[in-house]
């Protein structure tokens, strides 16, 4: 009896999305996983040459290469499976797509990575980005760094491209209690590295505007400059999944204020939980929102205040916390990515 081809999985660290992908996977196919840091540059040509070494052995016995983000470690899979004949998937998620200098976003913004994208985007059998916007996006929100996307970066790019979004994991954010809902409370999550790309600027200088209000960030401890604080808003840190819940339950509205924003993964669970979304006018964060929330139009504070202001005046919450919950649940199913995946990677394989 023959031996079931493997699948090779290539990504640079493990999380939730990356670890859904692998778990599609491997209830399909035996997997085998190389999930390396690849942060320390002095090791890039050794990680380079480990990779090459994999991929000869396993040739005969790999069905397809499957990479989740493109960057040093899409460079050798991409050549050697073109060379090789073996499928090779790239999947893009956002900064693997951008080049946001102004925001010190994007691993385009870097010559030698956007080069390395480019040959590995080329010589791959399909790049499966997570929204149509990773393709190309115009975000006059900014001031800056408008124009983004593949077609932005690798205008004579001939790879099939095809749009495979995102999906969550609905009962993670079931309510599981009754948790009181604060009126007058706002929630957002980002990382140290991401305060000015998420809008951790304008949610400071907003929160001044209103006193009245609770203004919660999530994900970080605080802005590392000082001059950005302004005493009003409150950081939470890291949450474990069970707290950042409890956090959105507790809140009216979530702000998704970016810059340029891949998907929105935190968007779409505040969402789930009821939130009302306030989001920058990027990417694809207007779609995910519909007609559930509020859309700001500029990255400056006058902009920002009207829209909370508007939020904190509807007499539609409720309609609006259901149709949020509602567009999440009918567009960005988990079973549905998996679906959509499994499906692309029998026509191509």
């Amino acid at each position: 009896m023959a031996t079931r081809k493997e699948v090779l999985f290539i990504a640079p660290f493990y999380n939730a999305f990356i670890c859904g992908d692998l778990q599609t996977l491997q209830a399909v196919y035996p997997v085998k996983q190389s999930v390396r840091n690849w942060k320390v540059r002095a090791l890039i040509p050794w990680r380079w040459l480990e990779q090459f070494f994999m991929i000869i052995s396993r040739a005969r016995k790999t069905q397809f290469i499957f990479i989740e983000f493109g960057g040093f470690w899409s460079l050798v899979p991409a050549y050697l499976g073109a060379i090789l004949k073996i499928p090779v998937y790239i999947v893009l998620h956002g900064t693997d797509a951008a080049s946001l200098p102004h925001y010190k976003y994007g691993s385009l913004r870097k010559q030698w990575i956007r080069k390395i994208c480019g040959a590995s985007y080329r010589k791959a059998t399909c790049l499966l980005p997570v929204s149509e916007s990773l393709i190309h996006t115009d975000n006059s929100y900014n001031e800056y760094d408008q124009l983004q996307g593949l077609k932005q970066f690798y205008p004579n790019l001939k790879t099939p491209i095809r749009v495979i979004p995102n999906g969550l994991d609905f009962s993670k954010w079931e309510r599981d209690q009754d948790y009181v809902r604060n009126n007058y409370r706002f929630t957002a999550v980002f990382n140290d590295s991401q305060f000015l790309l998420k809008g951790g600027d304008l949610i400071e200088q907003l929160a001044l505007e209103f006193p009245n209000c609770e203004f919660v960030v999530i994900g970080t401890d605080g802005p590392k400059n000082p001059e950005w604080r302004k005493g009003k808003v409150k950081y939470l840190g890291r949450l474990s999944q069970a707290e950042l819940k409890a956090e959105f339950y507790q809140s009216s509205f979530h702000f998704q204020l970016s810059r340029f924003e891949g998907f929105g993964l935190s968007l779409c669970e505040a969402m789930l939980c009821g939130c009302v979304p306030i989001v920058s006018s990027v990417n694809i964060l207007p779609e995910i929102v519909g007609n559930s929330g509020f859309v700001v139009e500029k990255a400056e504070v006058l902009s920002l205040k009207m829209q909370v202001k508007l939020a904190l005046e509807s007499l539609d919450l409720e309609k609006r916390r259901k149709e949020a919950r509602f567009l999440i649940q009918d567009r960005y199913a988990a079973d549905l990515r998996k679906q959509q995946l499994l499906k692309l990677l029998e026509e191509f394989s």
